[in-house]
């Protein structure tokens, strides 16, 4: 429960810069609408445009990855390793959350004291309205809060106050562009290209073809890159790329995860209203100053509730089946 800055309704919003504007085929369980599908056009991909909640995956789904792979590597505890190390956690900081109402529960065992790049921290401001809704979860639905988090591989039957990917001192996002790849500039010395778009892998004309360059569009200019030469190329570039080799299965089967929303008007203020609110000067320099107030704000609180048996008795063979490939947590 926080907001994010790439609409995913069918209305494309006017973003170019950061999003591709893609739009899916016709869905016919959705009465044929064509959803935005929203993906990050700029550095640090869709880590960009997100809603910068941090929740790790679901210890099942891990085990069943491993199984399926006949892999113990990707089990969830020998992964939780990386994900440590991947984090840099930043506790809390009550005084400018300035809310005596919420308690921030974790596990500090799920994050490592030498981890990073990437940041991780809560919010520096508490939306006033969530507070209430929190109430609302944990006596109405039953969902108490979590007494280690999401970070652990535990998610359904609980409620927990989401960290987020948020640099704790300004209050701004942690992409994966200003973590991972401001690290490994300096110390790789890769070269990155701004406003410029790879089209097409080049391969080699031998029986089994080998990836021997790209294609890259910068500016309206093509340009041929090799491993150690750069050749410029005609202006302009199409799109229509041949198959080199066609794989059966490549690029099939992809699981992304969806959300469904149930969007009430509401008279109470929020972050969203606060946030969209031009007046709202103070507030804006308060960001500026230190990094909190409703301009901080990202992600918020979550639950996850498992399909009730009564509603879960209604739904088609069918369904039920496509469930039953999933782990029970």
């Amino acid at each position: 429960m926080g907001f994010s800055f790439i609409d995913t309704s069918a209305i494309v919003t006017s973003q170019p810069l950061k999003d591709w504007g893609l739009l899916t085929e016709p869905i016919t369980n959705a009465a044929g609408q064509q959803i935005h599908y929203a993906q990050g056009k700029t550095l640090g991909g869709s880590s960009a445009i997100n809603t910068m909640s941090y929740v790790r995956g679901r210890k099942g789904s891990y085990d069943k990855w491993a199984e399926v792979e006949g892999d113990n590597d990707y089990m969830f505890e020998n992964m939780l390793p990386y994900f440590r190390k991947s984090v840099h956690l930043t506790p809390p900081d009550e005084p400018k959350r300035n809310n005596s109402n919420v308690t921030v529960v974790y596990d500090p065992a799920g994050f490592s004291d030498n981890g990073g790049p990437l940041q991780v921290s809560w919010n520096n401001y508490v939306d006033p309205t969530i507070t209430w809704l929190t109430k609302i979860i944990e006596e109405g639905a039953g969902l108490s809060l979590s007494d280690v988090g999401f970070q652990k591989g535990e998610l359904v039957g609980h409620g927990a106050w989401l960290p987020g990917t948020i640099e704790p001192i300004k209050g701004q996002r942690s992409s994966s562009e200003n973590s991972f790849l401001a690290g490994a500039i300096p110390n790789t010395g890769i070269t990155v290209y701004i406003l410029t778009q790879a089209t097409k892998i080049i391969f080699d004309d031998v029986p089994i073809p080998h990836a021997t360059g790209v294609t890259v569009n910068s500016l309206g200019a093509e340009y041929k890159f090799w491993a150690k030469k750069v050749a410029p190329a005609a202006d302009g570039v199409g799109l229509d790329i041949p198959v080199v080799s066609r794989l059966d299965g490549v690029d099939q089967n992809l699981h992304d995860p969806i959300q469904i929303f149930a969007a009430y008007q509401l008279n109470t203020p929020s972050a969203q209203t606060l946030v969209g609110n031009p007046e709202l000067e103070p507030e804006i320099l308060q960001h500026l100053h230190n990094g909190s107030g409703p301009y901080s704000s990202a992600a918020g609180y979550m639950a996850f509730e498992p399909i009730p048996s009564a509603y879960r008795a209604r739904l088609s063979n069918n369904t039920l089946a496509k469930l039953a490939v999933y782990s029970d947590d």
